[in-house]
């Protein structure tokens, strides 16, 4: 079985797909890197999820929570150099809500501090308690200041807002109105907020007034509830954009493919006839193969985490080849954001960690997007995060993660590993010659070598290490030639 001549062929073609499709991934990777391809298909996914409305896809955009985003323009040709390939490649689900809404005049965190305070103060009234009075006197004032007065749901909620703020200023004991009116306000604070959410709606993103309207709906009122909503709503979308870009990856692979096929003259047709042809070549390849599938693996081209430690949690979602948004849960209140630093600790030999600034919401949940370049090798390395908490407490954690080499050694590496087999590839001399006689197989070769690596390195390998296993460990005829000849 282990020398049958058809699983030594097959076992050749599988190698040369397998490395074919490592070499064209690695050139995808640089292409989508140099165009910014991901950036653009958020661009365009943001869009189709605002419904075309490219005012409001703009704005976003613009918005300094997102525009913090941004990673630094590196592409100086005029046709390239576009908001739509400069945006960030990744934006996490809560930044997004949090962005969207503020854009939708959505008071979002004032209205939670308020609905804390007016239920502490509720609670502390009913116990007697006046002493948080005016906390919630100013918190109120806060976010008065901070509606959406433009319309009528806005007046008629600054408006109650005003009467209960006068009840407090003025109040020496506490008494059965003043406890009505707190308990009043924070009854119907949603039922309002949710009216002048819509009127912001109609006024700033007519064009999502189904959408949202759906969504504040589900949300019954609950500030944390809508956000979680939108929240929802973005992740179905993206997962919609991320199959649109499966799909163009792949049409971008094959193309890839092809021109790799041409320019390396990978002729699939006639690697199989050369392996039908010459036992010795099929022999080898075979050994090749077998040893390749046994001892190597194709790399996962994502940053994957394992494991944790420090004075708070750190996780990664993984966005791309060497790109994935880190999140750190702060222990403390940071005293600056912008001065959350994230490194490799110790230092990764040639290796560098890029990070955008981080942004960190209400429930200090710090998210930044992060580059690794200039890695040789896949690596075990540690990222270290470290800050600054209020009370001038350096707090630290650290994140062990691995990371995979960098698009150019990965494609240099995977050149190497095709050119070292003794397959008929390349130009070399005849080549041309054999072309003009041959002109459809040869180009029917490359197509097959194009469409072959459109589906992947872990594809083939996977089907590469099972027809291994299929030939065993059983020596070929010219190994049994020399184990006889050595005894």
């Amino acid at each position: 079985m282990g020398d049958s001549p058809l699983i030594e062929i097959a076992l050749g073609l599988l190698f040369v797909f397998t490395l074919f499709s490592v070499l064209v991934s690695a050139a995808n990777e640089i292409v989508v890197s140099f165009f910014k391809s991901r950036s653009a298909s958020l661009w365009d996914g943001v869009l189709t999820l605002f419904n075309n409305d490219e005012d409001l896809r703009t704005k976003f955009f613009d918005h300094p929570l997102i525009k913090s985003l941004q990673p630094p323009k590196s592409i100086s040709l005029p046709r390239l150099d576009t908001m739509r390939r400069n945006v960030p490649s990744y934006i996490e689900p809560r930044t997004f809500a949090i962005a969207l809404l503020d854009l939708l005049k959505n008071p979002r965190g004032i209205l939670e501090e308020v609905e804390r305070e007016l239920s502490r103060t509720l609670a502390a009234l009913r116990a007697g308690d006046m002493s948080g009075l005016t906390r919630v006197e100013a918190a109120l004032r806060n976010f008065e200041g901070q509606l959406d007065q433009t319309t009528a749901p806005g007046q008629a909620l600054a408006a109650e807002i005003k009467g209960v703020r006068s009840a407090l200023g003025s109040a020496t004991t506490i008494t059965p109105v003043l406890v009505s009116a707190v308990d009043d306000l924070l009854t119907r604070l949603p039922r309002h907020q949710r009216a002048a959410f819509e009127a912001s709606i109609r006024a700033a993103a007519p064009k999502l007034e189904g959408v949202l309207t759906t969504l504040a709906e589900s949300a019954a009122g609950s500030v944390e509830a809508l956000r979680d909503e939108i929240e929802g709503w973005f992740r179905q979308g993206m997962e919609s954009v991320s199959g649109w870009y499966k799909r163009w990856t792949q049409a971008m692979q094959f193309g890839i493919g092809l021109l790799l096929a041409a320019s390396v003259n990978l002729d699939v047709v006639r690697i199989a006839e050369a392996l039908q042809a010459d036992a010795q070549l099929r022999h080898t390849t075979a050994a090749q193969a077998t040893e390749y599938a046994r001892n190597q693996s194709v790399d996962d081209r994502s940053v994957s985490a394992k494991a944790s430690i420090g004075a708070f949690p750190v996780t990664l979602d993984p966005e791309g080849p060497q790109t994935f948004a880190l999140h750190a849960q702060l222990a403390k209140a940071p005293q600056d954001a912008s001065k959350i630093t994230a490194e490799f600790q110790p230092p990764v030999k040639g290796g560098t960690l890029n990070c955008d600034p981080f942004t960190v919401d209400s429930s200090l949940n710090a998210t930044a997007t992060c580059r690794t370049a200039g890695v040789a090798t896949r690596t075990d390395a540690t990222i270290r995060i470290s800050y600054q908490s209020q009370d001038a407490q350096t707090l630290a954690a650290s994140l062990a993660v691995v990371v995979p080499s960098d698009s150019e050694a990965y494609y240099k590496d995977a050149l190497v590993n095709l050119r070292a087999t003794t397959l008929p590839m390349a130009w070399q001399p005849g080549s041309v010659d054999y072309f003009y006689k041959h002109p459809f197989w040869v180009v029917f070769g490359w197509l097959i070598a194009a469409l072959g690596g459109s589906f992947g390195a872990p594809f083939w390998f996977d089907l590469l290490k099972r027809v291994a296993n299929l030939r065993g460990s059983e020596p070929n005829p010219e190994e049994r030639k020399s184990n006889r000849s050595k005894t």
